[in-house]
């Protein structure tokens, strides 16, 4: 028996469905003839025919998607009904019955003025208007449902419904987080990669305009020595000068080992039976008592032979002075002028 009591009910609540949708379609076709009635001497018979279809056709539109819109599972109908938030759609049925308020005015001066483009504006505003006020009463009908539904539900069921609630906007709340926090970290990404490609290009402009300039180091060194060169350039010429300086020295270390082992054979200037030991075209020779100018001068004599022909300086010899040997500032310089380096052990 109570089945057949749901049915009944269920096939009067359908028929009453039908009922109020057949009243809406009709009434946006009789509220289209008001339109038509505004452009009694405006436009032809078939603008006026066409108004009508366009209009009554764009008023039933915005009833049935105003109910297709709310249409649920049977399994979501409770929940839907229980969740829904009557003020959210108060705000949206007023925006909409302003904005068909606007439509209606703006076909009205068209309409006045014989524009065929007002056509668009009533399309438009018979739409929204009739789908705002299908929203109200469908807005209407389901809180009058909500609030019979929480009037049956038990204190605890109430309980656990609004802990459920709770539980849900909490985890919404942790996923907004989340997304912002992920949206965060990616603008910072973006930022970085934004950078690194700032300097990229920094680096490639800097490279070009240095590999361009760099062409003409060698002019400007002739020229001005190190004062036309840059300061990068200055530095990259001290760095290969301060590399081959310690390269030249582990080299003499070497070779000053090999001498000091008697691998090496020794030459004999005739002259002043002073020992040459020549390693990799550099010759070596030893100093094994203390120099002033004086003792200078006549070991310069003694190595005339060893003197270019064309500079008249010695070129790749090295003086070994052990830690020793005592060697004044003046017998110093005096050999160092003459292009002979000097080797401290």
């Amino acid at each position: 028996m109570n089945h057949m009591n749901e049915l009944q009910k269920t096939i009067k609540d359908v028929a009453k469905l039908e009922k109020n949708l057949l009243t809406f379609v009709l009434s946006s076709f009789i509220f289209s003839l008001l339109a038509v009635v505004a452009q009694y001497d405006k436009f032809t018979l078939a603008f006026k025919a066409i108004t009508e279809i366009i209009a009554g056709t764009a008023g039933a539109s915005g009833v049935l998607s105003a109910y297709l819109g709310k249409l649920r599972h049977a399994k979501d109908e409770p929940s839907f009904i229980l969740e829904f938030q009557p003020q959210a759609q108060r705000i949206l049925i007023n925006i909409g019955l302003i904005i068909s308020v606007g439509a209606f005015y703006f076909y009205y001066m068209f309409t006045k003025s014989e524009n065929e483009i007002c056509l668009l504006f009533l399309l438009i505003g018979i739409f929204i208007f009739f789908k705002s006020l299908t929203k109200a009463v469908l807005t209407l009908r389901i809180s009058e449902q909500q609030r019979f539904i929480w009037r049956n539900l038990s204190t605890d069921e109430k309980r656990d419904w609004i802990r459920r609630q709770e539980n849900l906007a909490r985890i919404a709340d942790d996923l907004d987080s989340a997304i912002q926090e992920f949206r965060g970290k990616m603008k910072g990404i973006s930022n970085d990669i934004k950078e690194n490609e700032k300097i990229f290009r920094r680096a490639k402009r800097k490279s070009f305009f240095k590999k361009t300039f760099g062409k003409t180091r060698k002019i400007r060194k002739f020229f001005g020595g190190n004062s036309f060169l840059t300061t990068d350039e200055k530095m990259e010429s001290l760095e290969a000068e301060e590399f081959i300086k310690n390269l030249q020295n582990e080299i003499n270390e070497e070779n000053i080992k090999k001498i000091r082992e008697g691998k090496i054979t020794p030459l004999v200037l005739e002259t002043s039976k002073i020992k040459i030991f020549n390693i990799q075209n550099q010759k070596y020779f030893l100093i094994e008592n203390d120099l002033d100018k004086i003792k200078t001068k006549k070991l310069l004599g003694d190595l005339k032979p060893l003197r270019d022909e064309n500079t008249n300086k010695f070129e790749n010899l090295l003086a070994v002075i052990p830690k020793s040997i005592q060697i004044s500032f003046e017998a110093s310089e005096l050999v160092t002028r003459e292009g002979i380096d000097i080797y401290r052990e």
